[in-house]
């Protein structure tokens, strides 16, 4: 909300008080008439001033209660939900903000890393035999989140036709949502990992939303038990089930070997009540 008030509507007044006040001081300096005016009319030019200072008073009321950045497929969020992550990797935040480094595995070696402002995912096989297997690497920052909006663009560099992407969230030791992007295949699911095993809660579904080749920007909007699903900027999905509450979010891949896989994120965002 203050990021908002401060671009869409102080910059903007302060910048035209401003103009003004440098032009109407030019005037008052140059113009021995001009001079003569407003000492004569005080009341009118105060007036005039007060009109337009109250005629911004809607704007400040609606950036108040209502603005937020623009987000998926129209999503608004109150005053009551505030940023806690604007994440473009490109600044010593992200490393702060993200488990980067090396980790192995039994089927692979997990490698994140920074660069030119993208955060990059790469996973390598330790095995030439044909399987598959998720990687997650949460936000450090946050691990216990309930309502939440999560929205972070992501794209397919390398891997395989059946390779998947997505964002998992409210995840603990034993259980999480992954919400998993097939980008060449077009369709998106959402599943949930409990008990040592996965149950599909939002089957596989094509979405011509979903662009092969290029970044697809992944949205998750969480209040309460309902869950909704955006993919660049439109609502694709929703559902409602409760066994989840609160947990981390951050971002799961898909490697398959003996192919291997590696990915690019940017533009995280993260808003909470």
């Amino acid at each position: 909300m203050t990021d908002n008030l401060i671009a869409n509507f102080l910059i903007p007044v302060g910048v035209v008080l401003a103009v003004a006040l440098i032009v109407a001081g030019l005037a008052w300096i140059f113009s021995l008439r001009f001079r003569a005016w407003t000492a004569e009319n005080r009341r009118l030019v105060g007036l005039v001033l007060l009109v337009f200072l109250i005629a911004q008073l809607p704007f400040v009321i609606y950036l108040t209660l209502e603005a937020r950045p623009p987000l998926a497929g129209g999503v608004t969020l109150d005053s009551t939900w505030q940023k806690l992550l604007d994440d473009k990797f490109s600044n010593v935040d992200s490393q702060n903000n993200w488990e980067l480094g090396s980790t192995t595995h039994d089927v692979g070696e997990s490698q994140l890393t920074l660069g030119k402002g993208k955060l990059r995912w790469r996973l390598t096989c330790n095995t030439d035999a044909s399987t598959s297997m998720n990687f997650y690497t949460g936000l450090k920052t946050q691990n216990s989140l309930s309502d939440a909006y999560f929205q972070v663009d992501a794209r397919l560099l390398s891997g395989p036709e059946e390779t998947t992407y997505g964002v998992y969230f409210r995840g603990t030791a034993e259980a999480f949502y992954y919400l998993s992007i097939d980008e060449q295949g077009q369709t998106f699911r959402l599943d949930l990992w409990q008990q040592g095993k996965w149950t599909n809660l939002y089957p596989s579904t094509t979405s011509d939303k979903i662009v092969s080749g290029k970044s697809n920007r992944i949205g998750v909007l969480l209040r309460g038990s309902q869950i909704r699903i955006y993919i660049n900027d439109q609502l694709v999905g929703e559902l409602t089930n409760d066994q989840l509450v609160t947990g981390a979010i951050g971002l799961g891949g898909n490697i398959v070997c003996p192919a291997g896989s590696s990915f690019e994120f940017d533009n995280a965002l993260l808003y909470t009540p």
